[in-house]
């Protein structure tokens, strides 16, 4: 299931959306302040936060630029609007900013193409086997190479190395002779 967190959005609104983003599959975490999600953060990036500007003890979005350093998640501004909040939100690392009062089904659209775009982002290049995400840098992404292998990466390097081993069994009972690995 997808994790989403929401941050520091109003209850009525936040009653709202939680529904929503539940009946459309996904999990809705939710956290009161700036310092409860950016905890949460840290104890796992969410797939998309949802984030109020107008939040309690950190500004909205002068939390923005410590979340970016914290995860490349795709990020939704939530806020009353105006081209001077907009045009800030996003200077300061937001993905999308949708104005009060929401549109639910835009919400959820927007949702949808986040994680989408963001699916596509990730990529895995298996020459000298080299794994990497799509990491923020300066408000544009850039490939973030990972040195230390993950579990899922350690766990594909041993497939790996498990199916080069089959092929070079099998090639050996082929050809009836030992096959040296390059």
């Amino acid at each position: 299931m997808t994790y989403i967190l929401i941050l520091g959005i109003d209850h009525d609104l936040r009653v709202s959306v939680v529904d929503l983003l539940q009946v459309e599959g996904f999990e809705a975490v939710v956290k009161g302040d700036s310092s409860d999600g950016v905890a949460r953060v840290m104890q796992g990036s969410p797939a998309l936060l949802i984030m109020s500007e107008d939040m309690l003890p950190l500004d909205g979005v002068e939390l923005l630029p410590l979340l970016r350093r914290l995860t490349a998640s795709p990020i939704i501004v939530v806020g009353a609007g105006g081209e001077t909040a907009v045009v800030k939100a996003l200077l300061q690392g937001a993905d999308m900013y949708i104005s009060r009062p929401i549109n639910y089904r835009e919400l959820l659209s927007r949702v949808r193409a986040l994680l989408r775009m963001s699916s596509q982002g990730n990529d895995i290049i298996l020459s000298e086997i080299t794994f990497s995400e799509q990491e923020r840098v300066g408000g544009r992404r850039e490939p973030a190479r990972v040195h230390r292998p993950t579990a899922l990466q350690r766990q594909v390097i041993a497939l790996l190395d498990a199916i080069s081993e089959a092929a070079r069994w099998s090639l050996e009972r082929s050809f009836g002779r030992e096959i040296q690995p390059a």
